[in-house]
């Protein structure tokens, strides 16, 4: 069955092809805009995944320097502890020392001639036990100085440590 002939004046035919070709003009507008926004997107994806994996990276990096200064800190506390007891033997053992002297030196049985040679030894090892608590004393700040430093540095990107007076 064959459609009926409408007749259509020319100017109305023209117009009709005209604003069909505006329509499909229109379409294929829409379909590019829409192309070029599925591009930039996946583009903009493209670009969001290569900076994640970029702060995944640095992420990594930074957990890894963070874990050999822990296991070096860990190390050097270790070590500082063995050290540290070592001083503390030693100060322990002239404590002995000095207890010993002192208790024969205030024996009545003793001679003065014994009495000023103990004497010299009692000074000798008060020195020596005072060395030694001033050596375990700078020896136990160094942990504290070596956190502290190793915290600036976290904190501060590396940036040397500045002091300012507050007034």
């Amino acid at each position: 069955m064959a459609l009926p002939a409408i007749p259509v004046s020319q100017t109305v035919a023209i117009a009709a092809l005209k604003e069909g070709l505006i329509l499909c003009q229109s379409i294929i507008n829409y379909r590019l805009a829409t192309q070029q926004i599925e591009l930039q997107r996946d583009h903009m994806h493209d670009d969001a995944n290569a900076i994640m994996q970029q702060l995944d990276n640095d992420y990594k990096i930074k957990l890894g320097q963070l874990n050999a200064i822990a296991n070096a800190y860990k190390i050097t506390l270790d070590s500082l502890k063995s050290s540290n007891q070592d001083v503390v033997n030693m100060i322990e053992s002239r404590q002995l020392e000095l207890d010993k002297y002192l208790s024969i030196i205030v024996s009545p049985d003793v001679s003065d001639h014994i009495k000023q040679s103990m004497m010299t030894i009692i000074s000798q090892l008060s020195q020596e036990q005072t060395a030694l608590t001033n050596r375990y004393i700078q020896e136990s700040k160094s942990p504290i100085n070596t956190f502290a430093m190793m915290l600036d540095s976290l904190r501060d990107s590396n940036q040397p440590r500045t002091f300012t007076d507050i007034n």
